[in-house]
C-alpha cells in the first residue's frame, strides 16, 4: 500500500491501495458515486465531508476527525473505524455491512432507514445516536455509552445491551421486543409505561 499525501488525490476519481496520513488541514471535500478500496486513513482531518452513493470496502480509519461526514446512500463493506471523532456522521439510508465501529464518538450520529449487517459498536460514545426504521440483521452493542440513544421501528431481537451504560435511553414498544438487559438497566421500562418501582 502506497503511502501518500491525501490532497495530491484531492480530484482523483477513486482511491485505491493508498495510505494517507496526518494532514495538517481540514481537507473538506464532496463526492459522489465515489470508490474507495483498501486505504488506510490515519490522522486525517475530514470534517464536514460527504460521500454520497458511494462505495468503501476493505479500508480503514484511526484517530481521524470524521465530524458532520456525510456517507448517506453508501455502501461500506469490512470497514472499521477506530478511535475516530464521528459527532453527527450522517447514514441515513446507507448499507454497513461488517463495519466495526471502536472508540469513537459517534454522538448524534444518524442511521435512519440505514441497513446494518454485521455491525459492531465497541466503548464508543452514542448519545443520542438515532436508529430509526433501520433494517438491522446483525448488530452488537459492547461497552457503550447510550445516553437517549433512540430506536424506532426498529427490529432488535436478541440484541445485548447488557453491557452498556444506558441513560435514558428511547425505544418505541415494538423495537423493546426480546432485548437483552440487565435487571438494573430496567428502569427505563417503568419511566416509558409510567409505572412506579417500590423497593422492599
Amino acid at each position: 500500500m502506497e503511502e501518500v499525501n491525501i490532497e495530491q488525490y484531492l480530484k482523483e476519481e477513486e482511491w485505491t491501495s493508498l495510505s494517507f496520513s496526518a494532514s495538517s488541514s481540514n481537507v473538506q471535500m464532496t463526492r459522489e458515486s465515489f470508490n474507495i478500496d483498501n486505504c488506510c486513513f490515519q490522522k486525517i482531518v475530514m470534517s464536514n465531508s460527504k460521500f454520497l452513493e458511494s462505495t468503501i470496502l476493505d479500508t480503514s480509519f484511526e484517530n481521524c476527525d470524521l465530524s458532520n461526514i456525510n456517507f448517506q446512500k453508501s455502501y461500506l463493506g469490512r470497514v472499521s473505524f477506530k478511535n475516530c471523532k464521528m459527532i453527527g456522521a450522517d447514514f441515513t439510508d446507507a448499507s454497513l455491512k461488517e463495519v466495526t465501529f471502536i472508540n469513537c464518538d459517534l454522538t448524534y450520529s444518524n442511521y435512519s432507514n440505514t441497513t446494518i449487517n454485521k455491525v459492531f459498536y465497541t466503548t464508543c460514545n452514542l448519545k443520542e445516536a438515532y436508529f430509526i426504521e433501520s433494517n438491522i440483521k446483525v448488530i452488537s452493542f459492547e461497552q457503550n455509552e447510550m445516553e437517549k440513544t433512540e430506536f424506532v421501528h426498529v427490529n432488535l431481537k436478541g440484541v445485548d445491551f447488557s453491557t452498556n451504560t444506558l441513560i435514558n435511553p428511547r425505544f418505541d414498544l415494538p423495537s423493546l421486543k426480546k432485548i437483552i438487559l440487565l435487571p438494573e438497566q430496567s428502569y427505563f421500562l417503568a419511566q416509558m409505561l409510567d409505572v412506579e418501582l417500590k423497593d422492599y
